[in-house]
């Protein structure tokens, strides 16, 4: 059986219409990835911020590209690295 790591993570809080709209969009092409809410997450959330530079969200990240925010095209961009 051949184990594959999700590479994609979602960066968001609670009650972001934003983060609604990625998480949307990688629905929409059956894309995995690993959510964290940084409201919740205080380590999540400083590994954000150390990544970014700021405390926006969402923060889409694979490997070592990130976007930050819903732009479909900035979205799928990451996605496909």
């Amino acid at each position: 059986m051949l184990l594959t790591k999700i590479m994609i993570q979602l960066y968001t809080t609670n009650n972001c219409p934003y983060c609604d709209a990625v998480k949307i969009i990688l629905k929409e092409n059956k894309v995995k990835y690993e959510e964290y809410n940084v409201a919740n997450d205080e380590v999540r959330r400083e590994e954000m911020i150390k990544l970014t530079g700021m405390r926006k969200v969402p923060v889409l990240r694979n490997g070592d590209a990130f976007t930050v925010g819903a732009d479909e095209s900035e979205v799928m961009r990451i996605v496909n690295k």
